[in-house]
């Protein structure tokens, strides 16, 4: 049975909830180092918990905001923190949601609660940094108004991995009203037998790949760091019919989808 999310309450993670969060974290050590020895060679974090309990500590020595996202029955299935970068410059360090909980929504509140706190802290720019292959993150996070940019002074990423980083930063102070997609349908319960959405990944005709969300009866397609495009899907292509997705041809800023294969995730 699917748990109740609209029970999932957001807060600010206490000193006593320590060990709570450091489990969330030496969770997000252990699925991401993989993933990131097959795409880049190695690590970037060890996975012992001594040195995830460190990084929590010295987060709180710099007054970083520590989330904690918990169910109702107390249990915590998601994390996210914000520290402060620079005079007026706020970084969002390891937002991370349990598999089970993906795909609801989750990973967006964190991420929505965090930028409140950089509001609330006077932060004219929120700056983060994200592994290759955390493709909905991306998605995520382009929506919200984020724009790619170079590496910044203060990111923990390795200098031998930068050319491998994504960078992403939001100015606080711009005014512009930005489209806000629904992503939440891009991404259902990865458990449920309907096989209804997904990330996909798309290549393009001059040979770059890129990915393809699905938001309502629209098509998104993200590459370099940003959303290049939109096209709506027809009266027989909808979420449900999978090959009919798989097999679209269609143009967008410049560019051509040549080929969508199947869900990334």
């Amino acid at each position: 049975m699917a748990s109740d999310d609209s029970a999932i309450t957001i807060r600010t993670a206490r000193t006593a909830d320590d060990e709570a969060v450091v489990d969330l974290l030496h969770a997000y050590v252990a699925e991401a180092n993989p993933q990131l020895l097959a795409l880049t060679g190695r690590t970037i974090v060890p996975t012992d918990r001594e040195a995830v309990h460190h990084w929590v500590t010295a987060s709180r020595a710099e007054h970083a905001t520590i989330l904690l996202a918990i169910r109702r029955d107390g249990s915590p299935i998601g994390t996210g923190t914000l520290r402060q970068l620079a005079p007026g410059i706020a970084e969002i360090k390891r937002i991370y949601v349990s598999p089970p909980h993906r795909g609801r929504g989750v990973g967006a509140r964190l991420l929505d609660a965090l930028i409140d706190d950089s509001r609330r802290r006077e932060a004219g720019l929120i700056r983060l940094d994200s592994a290759p292959f955390q493709h909905r993150a991306h998605a995520l996070y382009l929506d919200r108004g984020f724009t790619g940019r170079g590496p910044y002074s203060g990111s923990e990423t390795p200098p031998e991995l930068i050319h491998a980083w994504h960078f992403f930063e939001l100015n606080l102070n711009d005014t512009l009203p930005r489209p806000r997609h629904d992503l939440g349908n891009a991404y259902p319960d990865e458990r449920s037998d309907s096989g209804r959405g997904g990330l996909r990944r798309c290549w393009l005709d001059g040979g770059s790949d890129g990915v393809v969300t699905q938001s309502g009866s629209w098509l998104l397609i993200w590459g370099g760091c940003r959303m290049l495009g939109e096209a709506m899907v027809g009266p027989t292509q909808d979420s449900a019919d999978r090959s009919s997705v798989d097999a679209l041809k269609f143009a967008f800023g410049g560019h051509r989808v040549v080929d969508v294969t199947a869900s990334l995730m």
